[in-house]
C-alpha cells in the first residue's frame, strides 16, 4: 500500500480543518513526507473532533457550533452539515461506513445513515449517562454490534446498536474518562482520562488487564492509539509519546486495580521530547508509521523503527484539537478495518 493513499486531517480551535498527504519523499529516498492539500474553515467555532470512514474518502468533523460537517476529501466536496444537535459535538465514529455516530455535551448520542439525505436514525440517551452529562468518547465493537461511551458522569456505558438501548453501565474507577477505544483485535478496550489509563477484556465480566498513571508527577494522558499486538501509543502533556505494552504492565500497574506509574518494563518505546508542547493526539498511519500533533499545531510523522527522530513535520500555527487518518477509497487499509461485520446488522430504526 502506497503511503500517498493516506491523508492526515487535523482540527483546530481556529475552526479550520487542515489536511496533509503522506507520500514518499523526493529528497530522502524511501523516507516519507507531508504535503499540505487541504485548508478550510469548516465550522463557525472550534473544531472539537474529526473521524474518517474505514472505506475511505469520507471525513466528519464536529464543532462548538453544534453541527457535524461531512466532506468527501477524495473528491474535494463539502457535503453539508448535520444540524439536529443542540450542543457542542464531542466525539464522532463511523460504523462500517454505513452509519455515523455523534456525541455531544448535552449527553445525546445520535445515529445517522450515511449517504443520500444522511437520515437521522435515532438518538441514544435513555438508561445511559446521567442527565445532562456530556459524552466524551465513543467506540464500537463491530462484531458484537455494541457501542461503548464514556462521559462527564464518570460512567462507561454499553449500548446495543440493534435496539439503541443501554445494556450496561458502571463507574470508571479513576473518575471522568475522555476516551474509550476498542483494540483492533476487539478482545479488549481502553478507557483513558487525564491521570490514568485502564485496559479491560470484553470477556470475563470486563476483567481488568492493566492500569497505569502517567510516568511521573504532573503528567497527563491526552490520547491513546492501539498499536500492534498488546501495545498502545500514549500522548502526554509533557510533549512525550510512550509505546506501552499493557500485557507487560504487571505488578502495581497490572490487573489488581491499583493505579501506579507506568513501569519501565512495560515501555517499549519512549520519545521524551516528541513535541515542544503537549501532545494532543496520536494516530496509527500504517504498520510501521504513526503521526502526532501538539497543541501548538506541529504535526509530525514517525517511523516506529527509528526511535527519537521524526520523518517529517508541518508547523501549521493553529491550536490543534484532534487528528485522524483518511484513506483513499481504493486503498486496502494497512491499519484497523471496521468492516469485518455484516453490514445488514448496522444500527437501524425509526426517527425519534
Amino acid at each position: 500500500v502506497e503511503m500517498a493513499q493516506r491523508t492526515l486531517v487535523l482540527g483546530s480551535y481556529e475552526r479550520f480543518l487542515m489536511g496533509f498527504d503522506v507520500s514518499p519523499s523526493s529528497s530522502h529516498g524511501q523516507s516519507l513526507a507531508l504535503s499540505k492539500t487541504l485548508s478550510l474553515a469548516a465550522h463557525r467555532g472550534a473544531v472539537k473532533c474529526v473521524a474518517s470512514a474505514s472505506s475511505g474518502g469520507l471525513l466528519a468533523s464536529g464543532g462548538t457550533d453544534d453541527t457535524v460537517r461531512i466532506f468527501d476529501i477524495e473528491k474535494g466536496l463539502d457535503m453539508g452539515a448535520l444540524s439536529e444537535n443542540d450542543a457542542t459535538i464531542t466525539a464522532l465514529r463511523f460504523v462500517e461506513s454505513k452509519h455515523l455516530l455523534s456525541a455531544s455535551e448535552d449527553g445525546a448520542i445520535m445515529c445517522w445513515k450515511t449517504g443520500g439525505t444522511w437520515e437521522h436514525v435515532r438518538t441514544l440517551r435513555a438508561g445511559g449517562h446521567l442527565k445532562s452529562a456530556a459524552v466524551r468518547g465513543l467506540d464500537v465493537h463491530t462484531r458484537a454490534k455494541v457501542l461503548l461511551s464514556v462521559g462527564g458522569d464518570a460512567r462507561l456505558c454499553l449500548w446495543s446498536l440493534k435496539t439503541g438501548r443501554c445494556l450496561y453501565g458502571h463507574r470508571v474507577p479513576f473518575g471522568e474518562a475522555t476516551q474509550v477505544s476498542v483494540a483492533p483485535s476487539q478482545e479488549c478496550y481502553a478507557t483513558l482520562g487525564d491521570g490514568a489509563v485502564v485496559v479491560n477484556a470484553f470477556e470475563g465480566k470486563a476483567r481488568q488487564l492493566a492500569c497505569a498513571s502517567p510516568p511521573s508527577g504532573g503528567r497527563k494522558f491526552h490520547r491513546l492509539a492501539f498499536w500492534a499486538n498488546s501495545e498502545a501509543l500514549l500522548a502526554c502533556d509533557d510533549g512525550s509519546i510512550v509505546l506501552w505494552d499493557y500485557q507487560r504492565s504487571g505488578g502495581g500497574g497490572g490487573g489488581g486495580g491499583k493505579l501506579s506509574q507506568l513501569p519501565d518494563s512495560s515501555v517499549s518505546l519512549r520519545i521524551a521530547k516528541a513535541h515542544e508542547s503537549r501532545v494532543k493526539s496520536v494516530v496509527a498511519v500504517s504498520d510501521s508509521t504513526f503521526a502526532s500533533v501538539s497543541s501548538d499545531g506541529t504535526l509530525r510523522l514517525w517511523d516506529i523503527r527509528s526511535t527519537g527522530t521524526h520523518l517529517d513535520e508541518a508547523r501549521t500555527g493553529a491550536r490543534a484539537t484532534s487528528l485522524c487518518v483518511v484513506a483513499a477509497r481504493h486503498a486496502e487499509m494497512a491499519t484497523r478495518d471496521d468492516d469485518g461485520a455484516a453490514e445488514e446488522e448496522a444500527p437501524r430504526g425509526k426517527k425519534p
